[in-house]
C-alpha cells in the first residue's frame, strides 16, 4: 500500500490535508513551499532550498514534482493560498484540472486530488480536503466590512474602489482581481501593503483589501512639470529600484512597471509606492498571453511572444530593469526614449513596446544629465538582456550608491489635474470582462500619442473591407539617422533578432 509521508515534520502547522479515504494519512502543512510528489529533489525555481518542504506521495499517478502549494506567510485575514501544477496526469481542486503550470486559490474546505481524479481501484486514493487555520470561508463578503466609496482606476486585471473600514473608519483601497496577486508575499515600505482578502464566485474572483495611498502617479507629471530636476529623478529611483530589488530577492517580478503603477505620497516623507501588480509572478512563471504590451513593456518580451516553441522562463527580472529605465528616461526628458519607425498593425499602433532592429532610442534627450545619470540609464536600456542592469546591480551603480532617501522635497513641484470623480461601480459589475473598464489612470499622459489626422484616418477606414491607401509621412520631430551618430542608435541584430518580418 502507498502512504503518505510528509519529509520535514512541521513543528506549527498553518493547515494541513485531511485524506477522503483511509489508505493515507494527514499531512501537516508549516513552510511557505510545500512541494508534493514522488521525490524530494527537483522544485528549483526557488533558491532558497532549506525553505522548502518536501511531501512524498507514492503513487503511479503521481509525478516526481506534482504540485507546489504556496502560502504567503501572513496570518489572520490576509492568509493567501495557492497550487501551481506541474503534473503530467493532473491536479484537480473541487473536481477542476488546475492545468499545467497554472495557478488554483485553495480555500478552507477545498478538495484536492492529486493523480487520477476519480480514484482506480487497487491505487491509492489521493484526494484530500483542505484545512487553513487563518483563511476566511469562500461565502464572507467584503461588503460586510467595508463601504465602497468611488472608483479610483480599473484595467484589465481588475478595479480599484476607494472604501471606508465600517468597523474603524480608516480608508483603505479594494481591488477587485480574477486571480491572486503575487504582492501578497511582499512587505515593503514601498509596495502597498495587503490588508486583508475576501474570495467571491468559488474563489475565481478575489477582493483585496490595500493601503489606501494619498499620493499621485507619477504620469501625472506632466511636460510642463515646473522644478522637476535630476535630484528629484535620483530621489524616485532609489525608492523604486530599492522596491523592486526587494521582489526580486522574492523570487518574484512585477511585469508590469509603467508610471501609472508607482505613486508618489502627497507630502513629507516624499515616499514612493509600487502598486498594480497584476502582471506579478513568480520569476520564471510567466504566462505569455497575459503579457500587457505597451510602450514600456521590455522587447524580448514582445518576441517571445513570436517564439511560442521557447519556455516562459526566458522573461526574467531583467523585464523590470527595462520598465525601470524607461521611466527614468521619461522622468528625465518628458519624452519616451524611442521613436516610431514601423507602421503598426493594431490602432494603438503608437503606444506598442521597442522593436528590435527597427526603432530608435533617442539618447540626445539626456544630453543635459551628468555623466553617472545617463550612464544608469543606458545601462537599463541596454536592448540585448544579457547586457542589461539587473535593478539590484543599479542600487551600486555611482548615481545612487549610497545615496540617503527622503531628503528631497516635491512640494514645488507641479502635476497635472487629477480626473473628475468616478461613479461607484458595483461589485457585481466587476465580474465583467474588466478590458473594457478604462479611465485616465491607465493613460500615460506623457507617452507619444497618435496624432489626430492619423487618429481620423484609423476611424475612417471601412470596417472589414479594405483598407484604405495612404502616404506615409515623415515625423519632422525626428532627427535625422546619420551613420556613426551616437545620439540616434538604432538596435541592430547583434541583440536580438526577429523571426519574421513586419510586412
Amino acid at each position: 500500500m502507498s502512504l503518505a509521508s510528509s519529509i520535514s515534520t512541521p513543528p506549527r502547522a498553518w493547515g494541513y490535508l485531511r485524506p477522503v479515504g483511509s489508505d493515507v494519512e494527514a499531512i501537516g502543512l508549516s513552510g511557505v513551499v510545500i512541494a508534493i510528489g514522488r521525490t524530494t529533489r527537483g522544485y528549483i525555481e526557488r533558491e532558497d532550498q532549506a525553505s522548502v518542504q518536501y511531501v512524498v506521495l507514492n503513487g503511479p499517478a503521481v509525478s516526481n514534482i506534482h504540485s507546489v502549494i504556496h502560502w504567503n506567510g501572513r496570518e489572520g485575514a490576509a492568509s493567501i493560498v495557492t497550487l501551481t501544477d506541474y503534473s503530467m496526469n493532473g491536479t484537480f481542486v473541487d473536481g477542476f484540472k488546475v492545468g499545467p503550470r497554472n495557478v488554483h486559490h485553495l480555500y478552507n474546505g477545498s478538495i484536492v486530488c492529486f493523480g487520477c481524479k476519480v480514484p482506480i481501484l487497487g491505487q491509492t486514493d489521493f484526494r484530500y480536503i483542505f484545512h487553513h487555520a487563518f483563511g476566511r470561508s469562500k461565502t464572507e463578503s467584503v461588503l460586510t466590512h467595508y463601504e465602497l466609496l468611488d472608483c479610483v482606476g480599473s484595467g484589465a486585471f481588475g478595479v480599484v474602489h476607494r472604501a471606508i473600514e465600517k468597523k474603524s473608519g480608516k480608508v483603505f483601497a479594494i481591488k477587485t482581481a480574477f486571480r491572486t496577486m503575487t504582492m501578497m508575499v511582499l512587505e515593503h515600505e514601498n509596495i502597498c501593503k495587503l490588508q486583508e482578502v475576501f474570495f467571491r464566485l468559488d474563489g475565481e474572483v478575489v477582493d483585496i483589501v490595500l493601503e489606501y495611498v494619498d499620493g499621485v502617479g507619477l504620469h501625472r507629471l506632466g511636460s510642463f512639470a515646473g522644478r522637476l530636476t535630476e535630484h528629484h529623478v535620483r530621489e524616485i529611483a532609489h525608492q523604486v529600484c530599492t522596491a523592486i530589488s526587494y521582489m526580486h530577492g522574492k523570487g518574484v517580478l512585477h511585469g508590469d512597471l509603467k508610471p501609472n503603477n508607482i505613486l508618489l505620497t502627497r507630502a513629507h516623507p516624499w515616499t514612493i509606492k509600487v502598486i498594480d501588480f497584476g502582471l506579478a509572478r513568480v520569476v520564471g512563471n510567466i504566462n505569455l498571453q497575459r503579457v500587457s504590451a505597451h510602450i514600456y513593456t521590455a522587447p524580448e518580451a514582445q518576441l517571445q511572444q513570436l517564439r511560442l516553441e521557447n519556455p516562459p522562463g526566458a522573461l526574467t527580472h531583467l523585464w523590470d530593469s527595462w520598465g525601470i529605465g524607461c521611466i527614468l528616461f521619461n522622468l528625465h526628458s518628458f519624452s519616451h526614449p524611442f521613436v516610431r519607425e514601423s507602421e503598426r498593425k493594431d490602432s494603438n499602433e503608437d503606444e506598442g513596446p521597442f522593436e528590435v532592429g527597427i526603432d530608435y532610442i533617442l539618447w540626445h534627450l539626456l544630453d543635459h544629465l551628468s555623466t553617472n545619470a545617463r550612464d544608469l540609464v543606458r545601462r537599463l536600456l541596454a536592448v540585448d538582456p544579457h547586457e542589461r542592469m539587473t535593478v539590484a546591480a543599479a542600487l551600486h551603480h555611482p548615481w545612487l550608491a549610497g545615496y540617503e532617501p527622503y531628503n528631497v522635497s516635491f512640494a514645488d513641484v507641479s502635476f497635472l489635474p487629477p480626473s473628475p470623480a468616478s461613479r461607484i461601480i458595483p461589485l457585481e459589475e466587476t465580474v465583467a470582462d474588466s478590458d473594457t473598464e478604462r479611465d485616465e489612470m491607465d493613460v500615460d499622459v506623457r507617452q507619444v500619442p497618435a496624432s489626430k489626422a492619423k487618429r481620423r484616418r484609423r476611424q475612417a477606414q471601412p470596417q472589414g473591407g479594405q483598407r484604405r491607401a495612404s502616404t506615409r509621412v515623415k515625423k519632422a520631430s525626428r532627427p535625422d539617422k546619420t551613420p556613426g551618430d551616437e545620439r540616434h542608435v538604432k538596435a541592430g541584430p547583434g541583440a536580438l533578432t526577429r523571426r519574421s518580418k513586419r510586412r
